[in-house]
């Protein structure tokens, strides 16, 4: 699992710029690449929310933590940037795996 750098160096490899979270949507969810799938968030592990509709996101997790809590990165389909968010270990959020 990556931690909150990988995230940083994902996001500034694909859209050239440092930093990059305020467009990076639009180039993680492209082919060719990373291309992150907006299907939906499920929440508390009971339930799923904007799956459908707009906006529609997805948040993935990070090894790291903020504020002592679990750290995630979020996109949605109305705001382009890449969020970070303190998260509950509740959340089912999928998870972006890093080879060595």
């Amino acid at each position: 699992m990556p931690t909150a750098q990988e995230w940083e160096d994902l996001i500034q490899a694909v859209t050239g710029m440092n930093p990059g979270d305020g467009i990076a949507t639009s180039y993680l969810t492209q082919p060719g690449g990373f291309q992150a799938v907006l299907e939906g968030i499920y929440y508390q592990n009971d339930t799923w929310s904007f799956q459908t509709g707009e906006p529609t996101a997805t948040m993935f997790w990070t090894s790291s933590l903020l504020s002592g809590k679990p750290l995630a990165r979020g996109m949605n389909s109305i705001n382009l940037s890449v969020a970070r968010y303190a998260g509950s270990k509740a959340n089912a959020f999928p998870v972006r795996c890093v080879k060595d």
